[in-house]
């Protein structure tokens, strides 16, 4: 299994952070709350009344000082722990210290040999006035060998360039210590001398807690940055710079003769990160320098580069990306800015290679647009899937030769938007037969139509054909091992063999617990598992497990005979910091791969672990009318292929509906649409009512509104809901969606709702399968009875 990278879509002196959001053919969304015109208070996104505005502008205030004052107790404890200065900065301090030391004994040096000077010649002058006492002659013999001894001194000083004793961690980490002591201090004073001032004048204590209560507003909207101060100007002396020694050195002999590195491969980023890694203990003498004299870009937010490590001290890529950590704070940036990953020898690398990248904001703000947008086919089994964009601006492809993967997160991580990408992806190849089971319904209905098997019922019903599928899976890794043994090969060496075989057997589990958990057939359900992450990859059999919890062990959600043989292990943002070494690999916490800290503004933003280590990378993005002109393109092409569910012989599909757990056939109406018109943006669900004709998205004549006057995020909200069973909460309709935010959603098809008077039954309280009390949600009739008054 490998993790194959290509050049992505965006410019390469952009990286990611330039690449465009794909644009959605809808409306913006109203405001966070939307006012009733029938009352003097605002309605939330179910028409709930909301504080009036004065108090929820008390509210707000009150909120931002408090934040604004966490804001300012985080950074006066960031202060006081001397956090602001590098390890660095303290080094050149205690070299500073060094040179003063050095400088004042020159002095000191210089003014003895002075004073002795003047002490001959008076002397001198005194013998030859008139003699010299015998105590005078002593003093004038003592002062000149003195007076040779500090000329000598001086000399040997004036010759000899400064030269310190660099210090070691320990003392650096001592002289922090200090360092905190006299900042604690200086604040516990800093404390007591306003209190004292604010019980001896009370007027002033007043002001003063105006004023701080003003910093605190201020600071809200403007934190500082918790991070390393640039080192003071008077502390970048040359004398002051870390040691360095030639990369090479050559024996000749007795003799070691330099070795002369050519200038164009050090640079002042490559000096930069020099002192960074020296710093943080990365490596122990030597510059890091330039792969080759064209190897760094500079971009308008940051540079990348590809450099070598020092060679003389034993450091090399397994030794330094441990600390990126550390060196990203040396360079005065954090792991969301700074990147560090091996080159390896297929890309001209070797031991001492690492890419390097830094940038001035975080590069996965911007959403990348997944190239699948508009594809007709994809090569799973050589190129992959394209399903995310890392910091070097690199494509991520999934190979589904001999890759297996986990995929976990918390609720609204992002890993939806992933699985809608491998999904596709998957179905853009005609030899692949994607087995879907559905365990958060109706969250991957969308290809309901398109998976070979789909299953999606609620409770027993849906784990007992799930247990069934796997049986079936495992039954068919013995018809293929009978191909395999023909032709003397134990795995599919050979894609030719894949059309043999039947096609790549991809079952795709979203949300396990259901599964796993199951006190009827749970338990079976992990033996299956496990015997498919064991064996399956050989014959062509392909797992993807999607879950929120992430526990393993024997009786863990996801047993360890499974995880232990899945290749690929992706994590989106996780509660805590167990469950994300639960998600990637024990101790990856530890090691600086946290995803509990990954920024919960950027959806499916996560790390991923593979045979080449650790990895951030951010699923690409396709959701609105890019998922409608996807799904169209997969169906029109499996239509072609004939390779929709009941159109060929599926001998997966043939055991289930002997168990009686078969996948009815899609709807034929569908594939006659799909087949007459590769492009169609047709939603084709049926109407609860028969007066409420489909409606074609195609016909839209701006982005907001069908020609009959029906605003189209309605008629798609209602079209999912219809194909779901005719209900959907807020939250499953925006996953079904694509839309970011259930909120704003539940704000944007209100406001349609109110604007023709149509009232939400049950005040918007819906029940739907597997959740025990009601939720916020929709009704199909009711976005029908609106999109008929939108009609007349």
């Amino acid at each position: 299994m490998s993790t194959d990278t290509h050049p992505g879509t965006a410019p390469a002196e952009a990286g990611p952070a330039a690449t465009a959001a794909p644009v959605h053919l809808t409306k913006t969304p109203e405001p966070a709350a939307d006012t009733d015109p029938r009352t003097d208070t605002e309605t939330g996104a179910d028409g709930e009344a909301q504080p009036n505005r004065l108090a929820a502008f008390a509210t707000g205030t009150t909120r931002r000082t408090g934040e604004g004052a966490r804001l300012i107790g985080q950074w006066l404890a960031h202060w006081a722990s001397t956090a602001d200065q590098s390890s660095d900065e303290i080094r050149r301090r205690l070299v500073a210290a060094q040179l003063e030391a050095y400088t004042e004994r020159r002095t000191e040096t210089e003014a003895a040999f002075g004073k002795e000077t003047k002490r001959i010649v008076r002397l001198e002058e005194e013998a030859s006035d008139g003699g010299l006492t015998q105590a005078q002659r002593s003093q004038l013999t003592f002062s000149r060998e003195t007076a040779r001894r500090l000329e000598k001194t001086l000399k040997d000083m004036r010759k000899a360039k400064f030269r310190p004793v660099q210090p070691t961690e320990r003392q650096i980490a001592r002289a922090r210590s200090f360092g905190r002591l006299r900042r604690g201090g200086a604040l516990l004073g800093a404390a007591g001398g306003a209190a004292a001032g604010a019980v001896n004048a009370p007027p002033a204590g007043l002001l003063a807690l105006l004023a701080a209560t003003g910093l605190a507003w201020w600071t809200a909207v403007h934190p500082p940055r918790l991070t390393h101060r640039p080192v003071p100007a008077e502390l970048l002396l040359p004398e002051l710079d870390p040691p360095a020694k030639p990369d090479t050195e050559v024996a000749e002999g007795d003799a070691v003769v330099e070795e002369v590195v050519d200038p164009a491969l050090f640079c002042a980023e490559t000096d930069r990160l020099t002192a960074a890694v020296l710093s943080a203990g990365a490596i122990s003498d030597g510059r890091v320098r330039l792969a080759a004299p064209g190897a760094l870009t500079r971009l308008a937010n940051g540079w990348m580069a590809k450099v070598v490590l020092p060679k003389g001290d034993g450091a090399n890529v397994e030794t330094v990306l441990p600390k990126l950590g550390k060196i990203a704070g040396e360079m005065d940036s954090d792991r969301d800015r700074f990147f560090m990953e091996a080159i390896h020898a297929s890309a001209g690398g070797n031991a001492k290679t690492i890419a390097v990248a830094m940038f001035d904001t975080d590069p996965f703000l911007d959403g990348v647009p997944s190239p699948l947008v508009g594809a007709t086919t994809v090569d799973v089994w050589n190129r992959g899937i394209p399903v995310a964009v890392d910091a070097f601006g690199q494509i991520i492809y999934l190979v589904l030769r001999n890759t297996s993967l986990s995929l976990g997160g918390a609720s609204r991580s992002g890993k939806g938007a992933a699985l809608r990408g491998i999904i596709g992806g998957a179905l853009l190849d005609m030899r692949v037969n994607v087995r879907l089971i559905d365990g958060k319904a109706p969250g991957q209905a969308r290809w309901s139509n398109l998976a070979a098997t789909f299953i999606d019922e609620d409770g027993d019903r849906r784990a007992e054909r799930a247990l069934y599928l796997l049986d079936a899976e495992i039954n068919e890794m013995s018809r293929r091992a009978g191909i395999l043994r023909k032709y003397g090969v134990e795995d599919i060496n050979d894609p030719k063999l894949i059309d043999e075989l039947g096609g790549l057997e991809l079952v795709v589990m979203d949300e396990v617990l259901p599964f796993t958990d199951n006190k009827k057939f749970g338990a079976q359900i992990k033996q299956a598992l496990a015997a498919l992450t064991a064996r399956g990859l050989a014959f062509g059999i392909i797992l993807i497990l999607a879950t929120q919890v992430i526990t393993k062990g024997e009786n863990g959600v996801i047993p360890r005979l499974v995880s232990g043989n899945i290749s690929w292990k992706w994590a989106m943002r996780t509660t805590d910091t167990t469950e994300s070494n639960m998600a990637l690999a024990p101790g990856a916490a530890s090691a600086g791969w946290d995803a509990s800290k990954l920024d919960p503004h950027i959806k499916g933003m996560g790390i991923l672990f593979a045979e080449a280590g650790y990895k951030r990378l951010r699923s690409l993005w396709i959701d609105g009318d890019d998922m409608l002109q996807l799904i169209a393109n997969v169906t029109a092409a499996r239509a072609a292929a004939r390779r929709l569910r009941g159109q060929w012989n599926d001998p997966i599909e043939a055991e289930l509906r002997r168990r009686g757990a078969g996948t009815e056939p899609p709807d034929p109406a569908t594939i006659a649409s799909a087949t007459s018109s590769s492009l169609s943006l047709t939603v084709t669900a049926p109407a609860l009512d028969p007066s409420v004709p489909s409606i074609d998205l195609s016909d839209a004549d701006n982005a907001d509104r069908l020609p009959e006057g029906i605003p189209v995020r309605l008629a798609e909200a209602h079209a999912v809901i219809t194909a779901a069973g005719g209900r959907m909460s807020t939250a499953d309709l925006a996953q079904a969606l694509g839309h970011p935010d259930p909120r704003d959603l539940g704000i944007e098809i209100n406001k349609y709702l109110r604007d023709v008077g149509v009232e939400r039954t049950a005040n918007g309280q819906v029940r739907v399968p597997g959740v025990d009390n009601p939720v916020q949600g929709y009704f199909a009739k009711t976005l029908g009875e609106a999109m008929d008054k939108y009609r007349k």
